[in-house]
């Protein structure tokens, strides 16, 4: 880890022109809300986790091997866990990657797999670790201007010696969130807020030097000229003075002899109220990270009355990321385990558990509207205004019941 521009009481950093890996990890260890940034879309998007729907050749009837066989390895490798920290990786430091331990004859790992008999573990491997992504040079292959091989750096047990290693990308999942100008290595969340940060760290920082020098107070002892008291104080005084004044606590005590005057003048400085800085930071910070403020800071403590807004549209973003990320992600996976005979074959759709769900207060505010929606559409024979939809209408498209409820039981 690089050295930081040192002060009289601590460690801060200010504006660079250049931000590296290094950067982006100071940040995340020691700013929670850069923690909370990287882990917290992170999880919201895997916690829940997803199930599988697979059918038959038929496209009819379901496929409960595959779908047994599917949840039976992800239990085993704890797949979940190995996905969610590689994301955390991409989210640090721009990439991340999924290594499957295959079984299989080949030693060589830079060669693609073949016929491998099984995946024996999973592993997570952070940006940190990848020393360099190589490409497909060859442009009669069809892979030409691929990802061929990435070179992982490996720890041996001599002394901590690091080596490197090519290994295929059939071996790996590409985990990678954002990038800029269609980059292998990807973006760190943390880069477009990273200025932010340090100006909220600084702001921590000086807010509480600020209020220690207020609240501490500086400490005068001054001679008061006394008739019949001559001469200046001698060195022994002086001394004697110096030592009780550096010393001073709360339990200390002083007897002032009685040509000294002993005074404390207090800070003078007018503290600007911390929330009057924060807000508008925290905002900043929030769209820089495309976070809401109650994520960024736990929900209980950024609590707004817009809040359930804000994390509605949050929990679409997440849906929208497990939609567009992490599908074709899976179903990559899950095909390559299908041609290898790892998994059944069969067709297979990933179904997302639901993100958000609303509190007790805003679902009964639908159900009530609902309610009067259906109540119009139904019409009113009393005063002859005619239906618009009919009850069945209502019940599916209004209401949203499904087939077999609000029937009753005959």
């Amino acid at each position: 880890m690089k050295s930081y521009s040192s002060t009289t009481r601590g460690d801060y950093k200010t504006f660079q022109s250049k931000i590296d890996i290094d950067d982006f990890e100071y940040c995340y260890q020691r700013i929670g809300i850069a923690r909370n940034a990287v882990e917290k879309p992170a999880e919201h998007a895997l916690g829940k986790w997803f199930n599988v729907k697979s059918y038959a050749e038929d496209g009819q009837t379901e496929n409960n091997l595959l779908e047994d066989k599917i949840w039976e390895f992800n239990q085993t490798h704890h797949l979940k866990d190995r996905l969610l920290e590689a994301d955390i990786y991409a989210r640090i430091y721009g990439l991340g990657l999924v290594f499957l331990g295959l079984i299989d004859a080949v030693e060589d790992l830079a060669q693609p797999p073949v016929n491998p008999l099984g995946v024996e573990y999973i592993t997570a491997i952070s940006r940190r670790e990848i020393k360099d992504i190589h490409y497909v040079e060859d442009p009669t292959d069809p892979h030409y201007g691929d990802i061929e091989t990435y070179e992982i750096k490996i720890a041996t047990k001599k002394g901590g010696i690091t080596d490197t290693k090519l290994v295929h990308r059939d071996r790996c999942l590409h985990v990678m969130e954002r990038t800029l100008k269609k980059s292998p290595w990807g973006l760190s969340v943390l880069e477009p807020a990273y200025d932010n940060l340090q100006i909220l760290k600084n702001v921590m920082w000086s807010t509480g030097e600020a209020h220690y020098k207020n609240a501490t107070p500086i400490y005068v002892m001054s001679e008061v000229p006394l008739e019949g008291f001559k001469g200046n104080p001698s060195t022994t005084e002086l001394d004697n003075i110096e030592t009780i004044l550096k010393n001073l606590n709360a339990t200390s005590y002083l007897i002032n002899p009685k040509r000294w005057k002993f005074e404390a003048i207090s800070g003078s400085g007018r503290m600007i109220p911390l929330d009057t800085m924060l807000d508008p930071l925290l905002s900043h910070l929030a769209g820089d990270l495309q976070v809401p403020k109650q994520i960024l800071l736990g929900t209980e403590a950024g609590a707004l009355a817009s809040g359930q807004v804000n994390l509605a549209e949050y929990y679409g973003d997440i849906a929208s990321k497990q939609q567009n990320f992490f599908t074709p992600l899976l179903t990559d996976l899950y095909r390559r385990l299908q041609n290898w005979h790892i998994l059944p074959p069969g067709a297979f759709d990933l179904e997302w558990l639901p993100l958000y769900e609303l509190d007790e207060n805003a679902e009964t505010d639908i159900m009530f509207k609902k309610a009067q929606t259906a109540s119009i559409l139904s019409g009113d024979p009393a005063t002859g205004r005619s239906a618009i939809a009919t009850v069945e209408e209502i019940r599916k498209h209004i209401l949203g019941f499904n087939p077999e409820m609000g029937k009753g039981v005959d």
